[in-house]
This record gives C-alpha cells, sequence and structure tokens, in this order.
C-alpha cells in the first residue's frame, strides 16, 4: 500500500496517506525486501489456478467433464 501511495497522488489521497509519508516509508524499505516478497507472493497466488473443489465451491462446473458427457452422448445418438 504504501508503495502505491508512494508512486500514486490520487491512491495517497485515496487510502488518506500523506504522499510524502508514503515516500519515506517507501526509502526506508528498500532494505528488508518486504515489498518485493509480497508482490511475489501476490504474483504466485494470482497465478495458480483453482482447484476442482474450490471451482465447485464457488458453482463454476468442470468443462472438460461436461464436455466428456456431451461427446458421449454425441456418440450414442450417431449409433442410433
Amino acid at each position: 500500500m504504501m508503495a502505491g501511495a508512494a508512486h500514486n497522488p490520487a491512491f495517497a489521497k485515496k487510502v488518506g496517506v500523506p504522499q510524502t509519508v508514503a515516500q519515506d516509508f517507501n526509502q526506508a524499505d528498500t532494505g528488508t525486501r518486504l515489498l518485493k516478497q509480497a508482490m511475489t507472493a501476490q504474483a504466485l497466488r494470482d497465478s495458480v489456478p483453482d482447484s476442482p473443489a474450490e471451482d465447485r465451491r464457488k458453482g463454476i462446473k468442470d468443462s472438460s467433464a461436461e464436455d466428456a458427457r456431451e461427446v458421449q452422448a454425441q456418440k450414442r445418438m450417431k449409433g442410433r
């Protein structure tokens, strides 16, 4: 958040942090690498697809299983 506020005046105003304070914080944080670690962790979380169980919980259907059932039904219909 502080890095965003340091580089974007509109964001700084939105979160209620003076941009100069955010810039000072950002400068002091350069040695800890906390921002880089947080951004890397977020990127990893965003890049990992949801598990099938998580998809079901969200109400997302498994399209591959649905497609397979549809193909089987079409094969049965052709056989008649």
